[in-house]
């Protein structure tokens, strides 16, 4: 068999297998489906409805025989929601044509495996594959930690500005008295809300090391036994002495987010800002929910067509001017329990 680029780029399984491959790639890892799952909508513009949760209030005391107090349910929240339009056309140059060229002929004489070829590809076809989840994560962590998220000119360039989310959830600063008692302080806070049960801790790293790891709270007070040998935590206490501790209190264990977006301009950004730490429920917290781009229902001649989870599309082209592969979806962050969620500043006890 003879095998030619167009032959390989113009199969829509193939495709869908090469963005598979992109999306396993463990340098880019895609941790949103921790938080969100998928959901589809008919419309571009929805309602979106999410419970208020509060503690449960005491029942009424009432006199003998008298009629019992009409009580209502806790308000229901309303917010409306527009998908936001995702895409990005890339022009495959012929350097890398001409080098996918001569892999397809060493292919074709046996030189060099299937393998060889498909890994080749899926450096064209990571854009097209993770960039729509690395813009919904950079959203998504934005709400969560600041009840806010915005797309901007400046991390947006060759796009649009939309307008401001804005999510209800729940927040508390730390004071400066809260200095070298921070677990006191969380204890506090948990025990405030300790209706809503709270089950991980998330933060980046540098805040992890700056109030967790190198606490006074903590250093020289614990000891980790391995093999046999008791050590003393002098310098900086591991993630998982941090963690027992923390289970032993029962308080929610930490979990770091290392994870960085990176914008149309190069900047990098954390998923997690510095010196706030947020608590969230157990289980995914709300969905993507997602509309099928037009295209699909009404498809150009000439192109290859994937679609992916979430109606996420990837297409092929060969035209006059080169060879071009994009993707387009149309999404939005949906997240459900807001008041299951809790930002804490940790800015004023640095």
């Amino acid at each position: 068999m003879n095998i030619t680029i167009d032959g390989l780029l113009g199969k829509p399984e193939y495709i869908s297998a090469i963005v598979e491959r992109s999306l396993a790639n463990q340098r880019d890892e895609i941790i949103i489906g921790r938080y969100l799952g998928f959901d589809p909508t008919l419309s571009r513009v929805f309602k979106s409805l999410y419970g208020t949760t509060t503690s449960v209030r005491m029942g009424s005391v009432i006199d003998k025989g008298a009629g019992k107090p009409i009580r209502g349910r806790r308000s229901i929240g309303e917010a409306t929601l527009e998908v936001i339009d995702l895409g990005d056309r890339f022009q495959m140059d012929n350097d890398r044509l001409e080098r996918l060229q001569s892999l397809v002929n060493s292919l074709n004489r046996g030189i060099v495996s299937a393998d060889v070829v498909n890994n080749f590809l899926v450096e064209d076809f990571k854009d097209v594959s993770i960039a729509p989840y690395k813009r919904m994560e950079k959203i998504t962590f934005d709400l969560l930690y600041n009840g806010k998220a915005s797309v901007k000119l400046e991390d947006n360039p060759q796009g649009v500005q939309i307008v401001d989310m804005e999510l209800p959830i729940l927040s508390e600063k730390a004071k400066a008295a809260d200095k070298d008692h921070l677990i006191e302080f969380l204890v506090s806070i948990v025990n405030k809300y300790s209706y809503l049960r709270f089950a991980t801790m998330e933060m980046n790293q540098a805040t992890f090391l700056k109030f967790f790891a190198k606490s006074p709270e903590l250093l020289g007070k614990y000891k980790v036994t391995q093999g046999g040998t008791e050590v003393e935590i002098k310098g900086t206490v591991p993630l998982s002495a941090v963690n027992a501790m923390l289970e032993a209190l029962d308080l929610p264990t930490i979990r770091v987010v290392r994870n960085m977006v990176t914008d149309l301009n190069g900047n990098d950004y954390s998923l997690c800002p510095d010196d706030k730490i947020v608590f969230l429920p157990a289980g995914q917290i709300g969905n993507i929910r997602h509309k099928a781009p037009y295209e699909l229902s009404d498809r150009v001649g000439g192109k290859t067509y994937s679609v992916l989870a979430g109606d996420h599309m990837v297409t092929s082209e060969r035209t006059n001017e080169g060879r071009f592969i994009e993707y387009e979806c149309h999404w939005v962050p949906e997240i459900v329990v807001p008041k299951r969620i809790l930002s804490i500043d940790l800015k004023a006890i640095k």
